[in-house]
């Protein structure tokens, strides 16, 4: 059995790990430490047609999960933040309280009053009732006056046949002007910056479209398996690669 998560996956490789191992043998988990690692989990037994991204699922044993907006629960195909409950959720931070009471918070959710974390974490409830993930809230961006989600961008580059991975952010040059940046891990020597721009137009609005495309061997991760940012953003990580 092969959990996988931490990040949003490509249906691309999932399909081919299906044709590898199987059908319920891929379980797709998602859950913030916060909550004892996993929260939600989703086995993989068919990628739907139409579908644009892999669901999280629905909350493991003992585990509560509710998707709230300013309004309330979110009706289905919604999108709202994730909100987690149970035994498994940690009392709070060691010795940060002012983070504490911003992220674990009292809430009365369906006329029950229940002690919840805060993820940061979107998604939507689908007509099977299965959680859908999309994006954390953070990821949005504003650039030359657009509202931009990172996530979506992310999502379409990942569609193409030519990229094994990618990573977009928001950076700002010495003028403090922000542009948008993507990295990619291509999968064969026709994927260029200029395929890849060519590409996305046919998808998004050309705000959408990162202004730098860079080309890179491996995105480096953090100690806790994520794309680490701030080492990509490193003048050290920006030597000896391609880009256009």
């Amino acid at each position: 059995m092969i959990l996988t998560g931490g990040e949003a996956h490509s249906l691309k490789h999932i399909g081919k790990a299906l044709q590898q191992y199987g059908t319920d043998r891929v379980t797709s988990v998602y859950g913030p430490t916060e909550c004892t690692t996993f929260a939600t989990y989703h086995p993989i037994r068919e990628l739907r047609v139409g579908e644009t991204a892999l669901p999280i699922g629905r909350p493991i044993q003992n585990t509560r999960a509710y998707v709230v907006n300013e309004n309330g629960l979110c009706e289905p195909g919604e999108i709202g933040e994730i909100l987690l409950a149970g035994p498994g959720l940690s009392p709070g931070y060691l010795n940060h309280a002012e983070a504490t009471w911003e992220r674990f918070v009292d809430l009365e959710i369906d006329g029950t009053a229940d002690r919840l974390y805060r993820t940061g974490d979107r998604a939507l409830l689908g007509d099977d009732g299965e959680l859908v993930f999309q994006g954390r809230s953070d990821d949005q961006v504003k650039v030359n006056g657009y509202r931009i989600e990172l996530g979506e961008i992310s999502h379409h580059m990942d569609q193409h046949e030519g990229i094994r991975q990618s990573f977009v952010t928001a950076a700002t040059n010495a003028s403090e002007e922000k542009s948008l940046v993507a990295f990619v891990v291509p999968d064969n020597d026709r994927c260029t910056p200029a395929k890849i721009r060519e590409y996305l137009q046919t998808r998004l609005p050309a705000y959408m479209i990162p202004a730098d495309i860079r080309l890179r061997r491996s995105l480096p991760l953090s100690a806790s398996g994520k794309i680490d940012r701030n080492a990509l953003l490193s003048l050290d990580h920006f030597s000896g690669e391609e880009k256009s």
